[in-house]
C-alpha cells in the first residue's frame, strides 16, 4: 500500500550519487521533491506535477515503439547496459 505524506510531513533520505563527491539529501513532501547536495547551497526542487510531466516525456532519440512507455524504455536500457557489462570469456 502506498504511503501518503501529510501536508506538514517530510521524508528525507541521504544518497550517494556517482560523480558528486558529497552526499545528496532527498526531501519528499506532499507538494514537491528536493535534491540538495549536503553542506552546500546547490539544490533542485520540482513539484509533483512537473516530475510526472517530465517522467512521461519521451526524448527525441527513443525508438517510436517505446514512445510514451517510460518503464519499458528503462527496462530495455538496463538490459542493454547489463549486456555491455557482461563480456564472454
Amino acid at each position: 500500500m502506498a504511503t501518503i505524506l501529510k501536508d506538514n510531513a517530510k521524508l528525507e533520505r541521504v544518497l550517494r550519487v556517482y560523480g558528486i563527491e558529497k552526499p545528496v539529501v532527498v526531501t519528499l513532501t506532499a507538494r514537491d521533491i528536493t535534491f540538495r547536495v549536503a553542506n552546500t547551497k546547490m539544490s533542485v526542487c520540482a513539484s509533483w506535477p512537473t516530475v510526472i510531466e517530465k517522467a512521461c516525456e519521451t526524448p527525441i532519440n527513443v525508438p517510436s515503439y517505446l514512445a510514451g512507455r517510460p518503464l519499458e524504455l528503462l527496462k530495455r536500457k538496463a538490459s542493454e547496459a547489463k549486456q555491455r557489462n557482461t563480456k564472454p570469456a
